[in-house]
């Protein structure tokens, strides 16, 4: 059982918050918990993005101009 847990189970125990207080609490520290795992996920992905693109501009001078107008059609960049 993890500290926020414990810690939200003892203030129930000592009386200074309600049930249904700690079960928002609860919900809370389990929301902030997944989006947590989205953003380290999201940042994995963006990292493994960037080191595929940067591996695929050095392969040739062909792919570099790929690469190039590829990001700047994910950042809505007109040519």
């Amino acid at each position: 059982m993890n500290t926020d847990r414990r810690t939200i189970l003892s203030l129930i125990a000592l009386g200074r918050i309600t049930p249904r207080e700690a079960e928002r609490l609860l919900m809370v520290a389990n929301e902030e918990h997944e989006m947590r795992w989205i953003a380290a996920s999201c940042f994995a992905l963006a990292i493994a993005t960037q080191v595929h693109l940067y591996a695929s501009m050095l392969a040739s001078p062909r792919s570099l101009a790929d690469g190039v107008i590829l990001v700047m059609h994910w950042l809505g960049v007109a040519l």
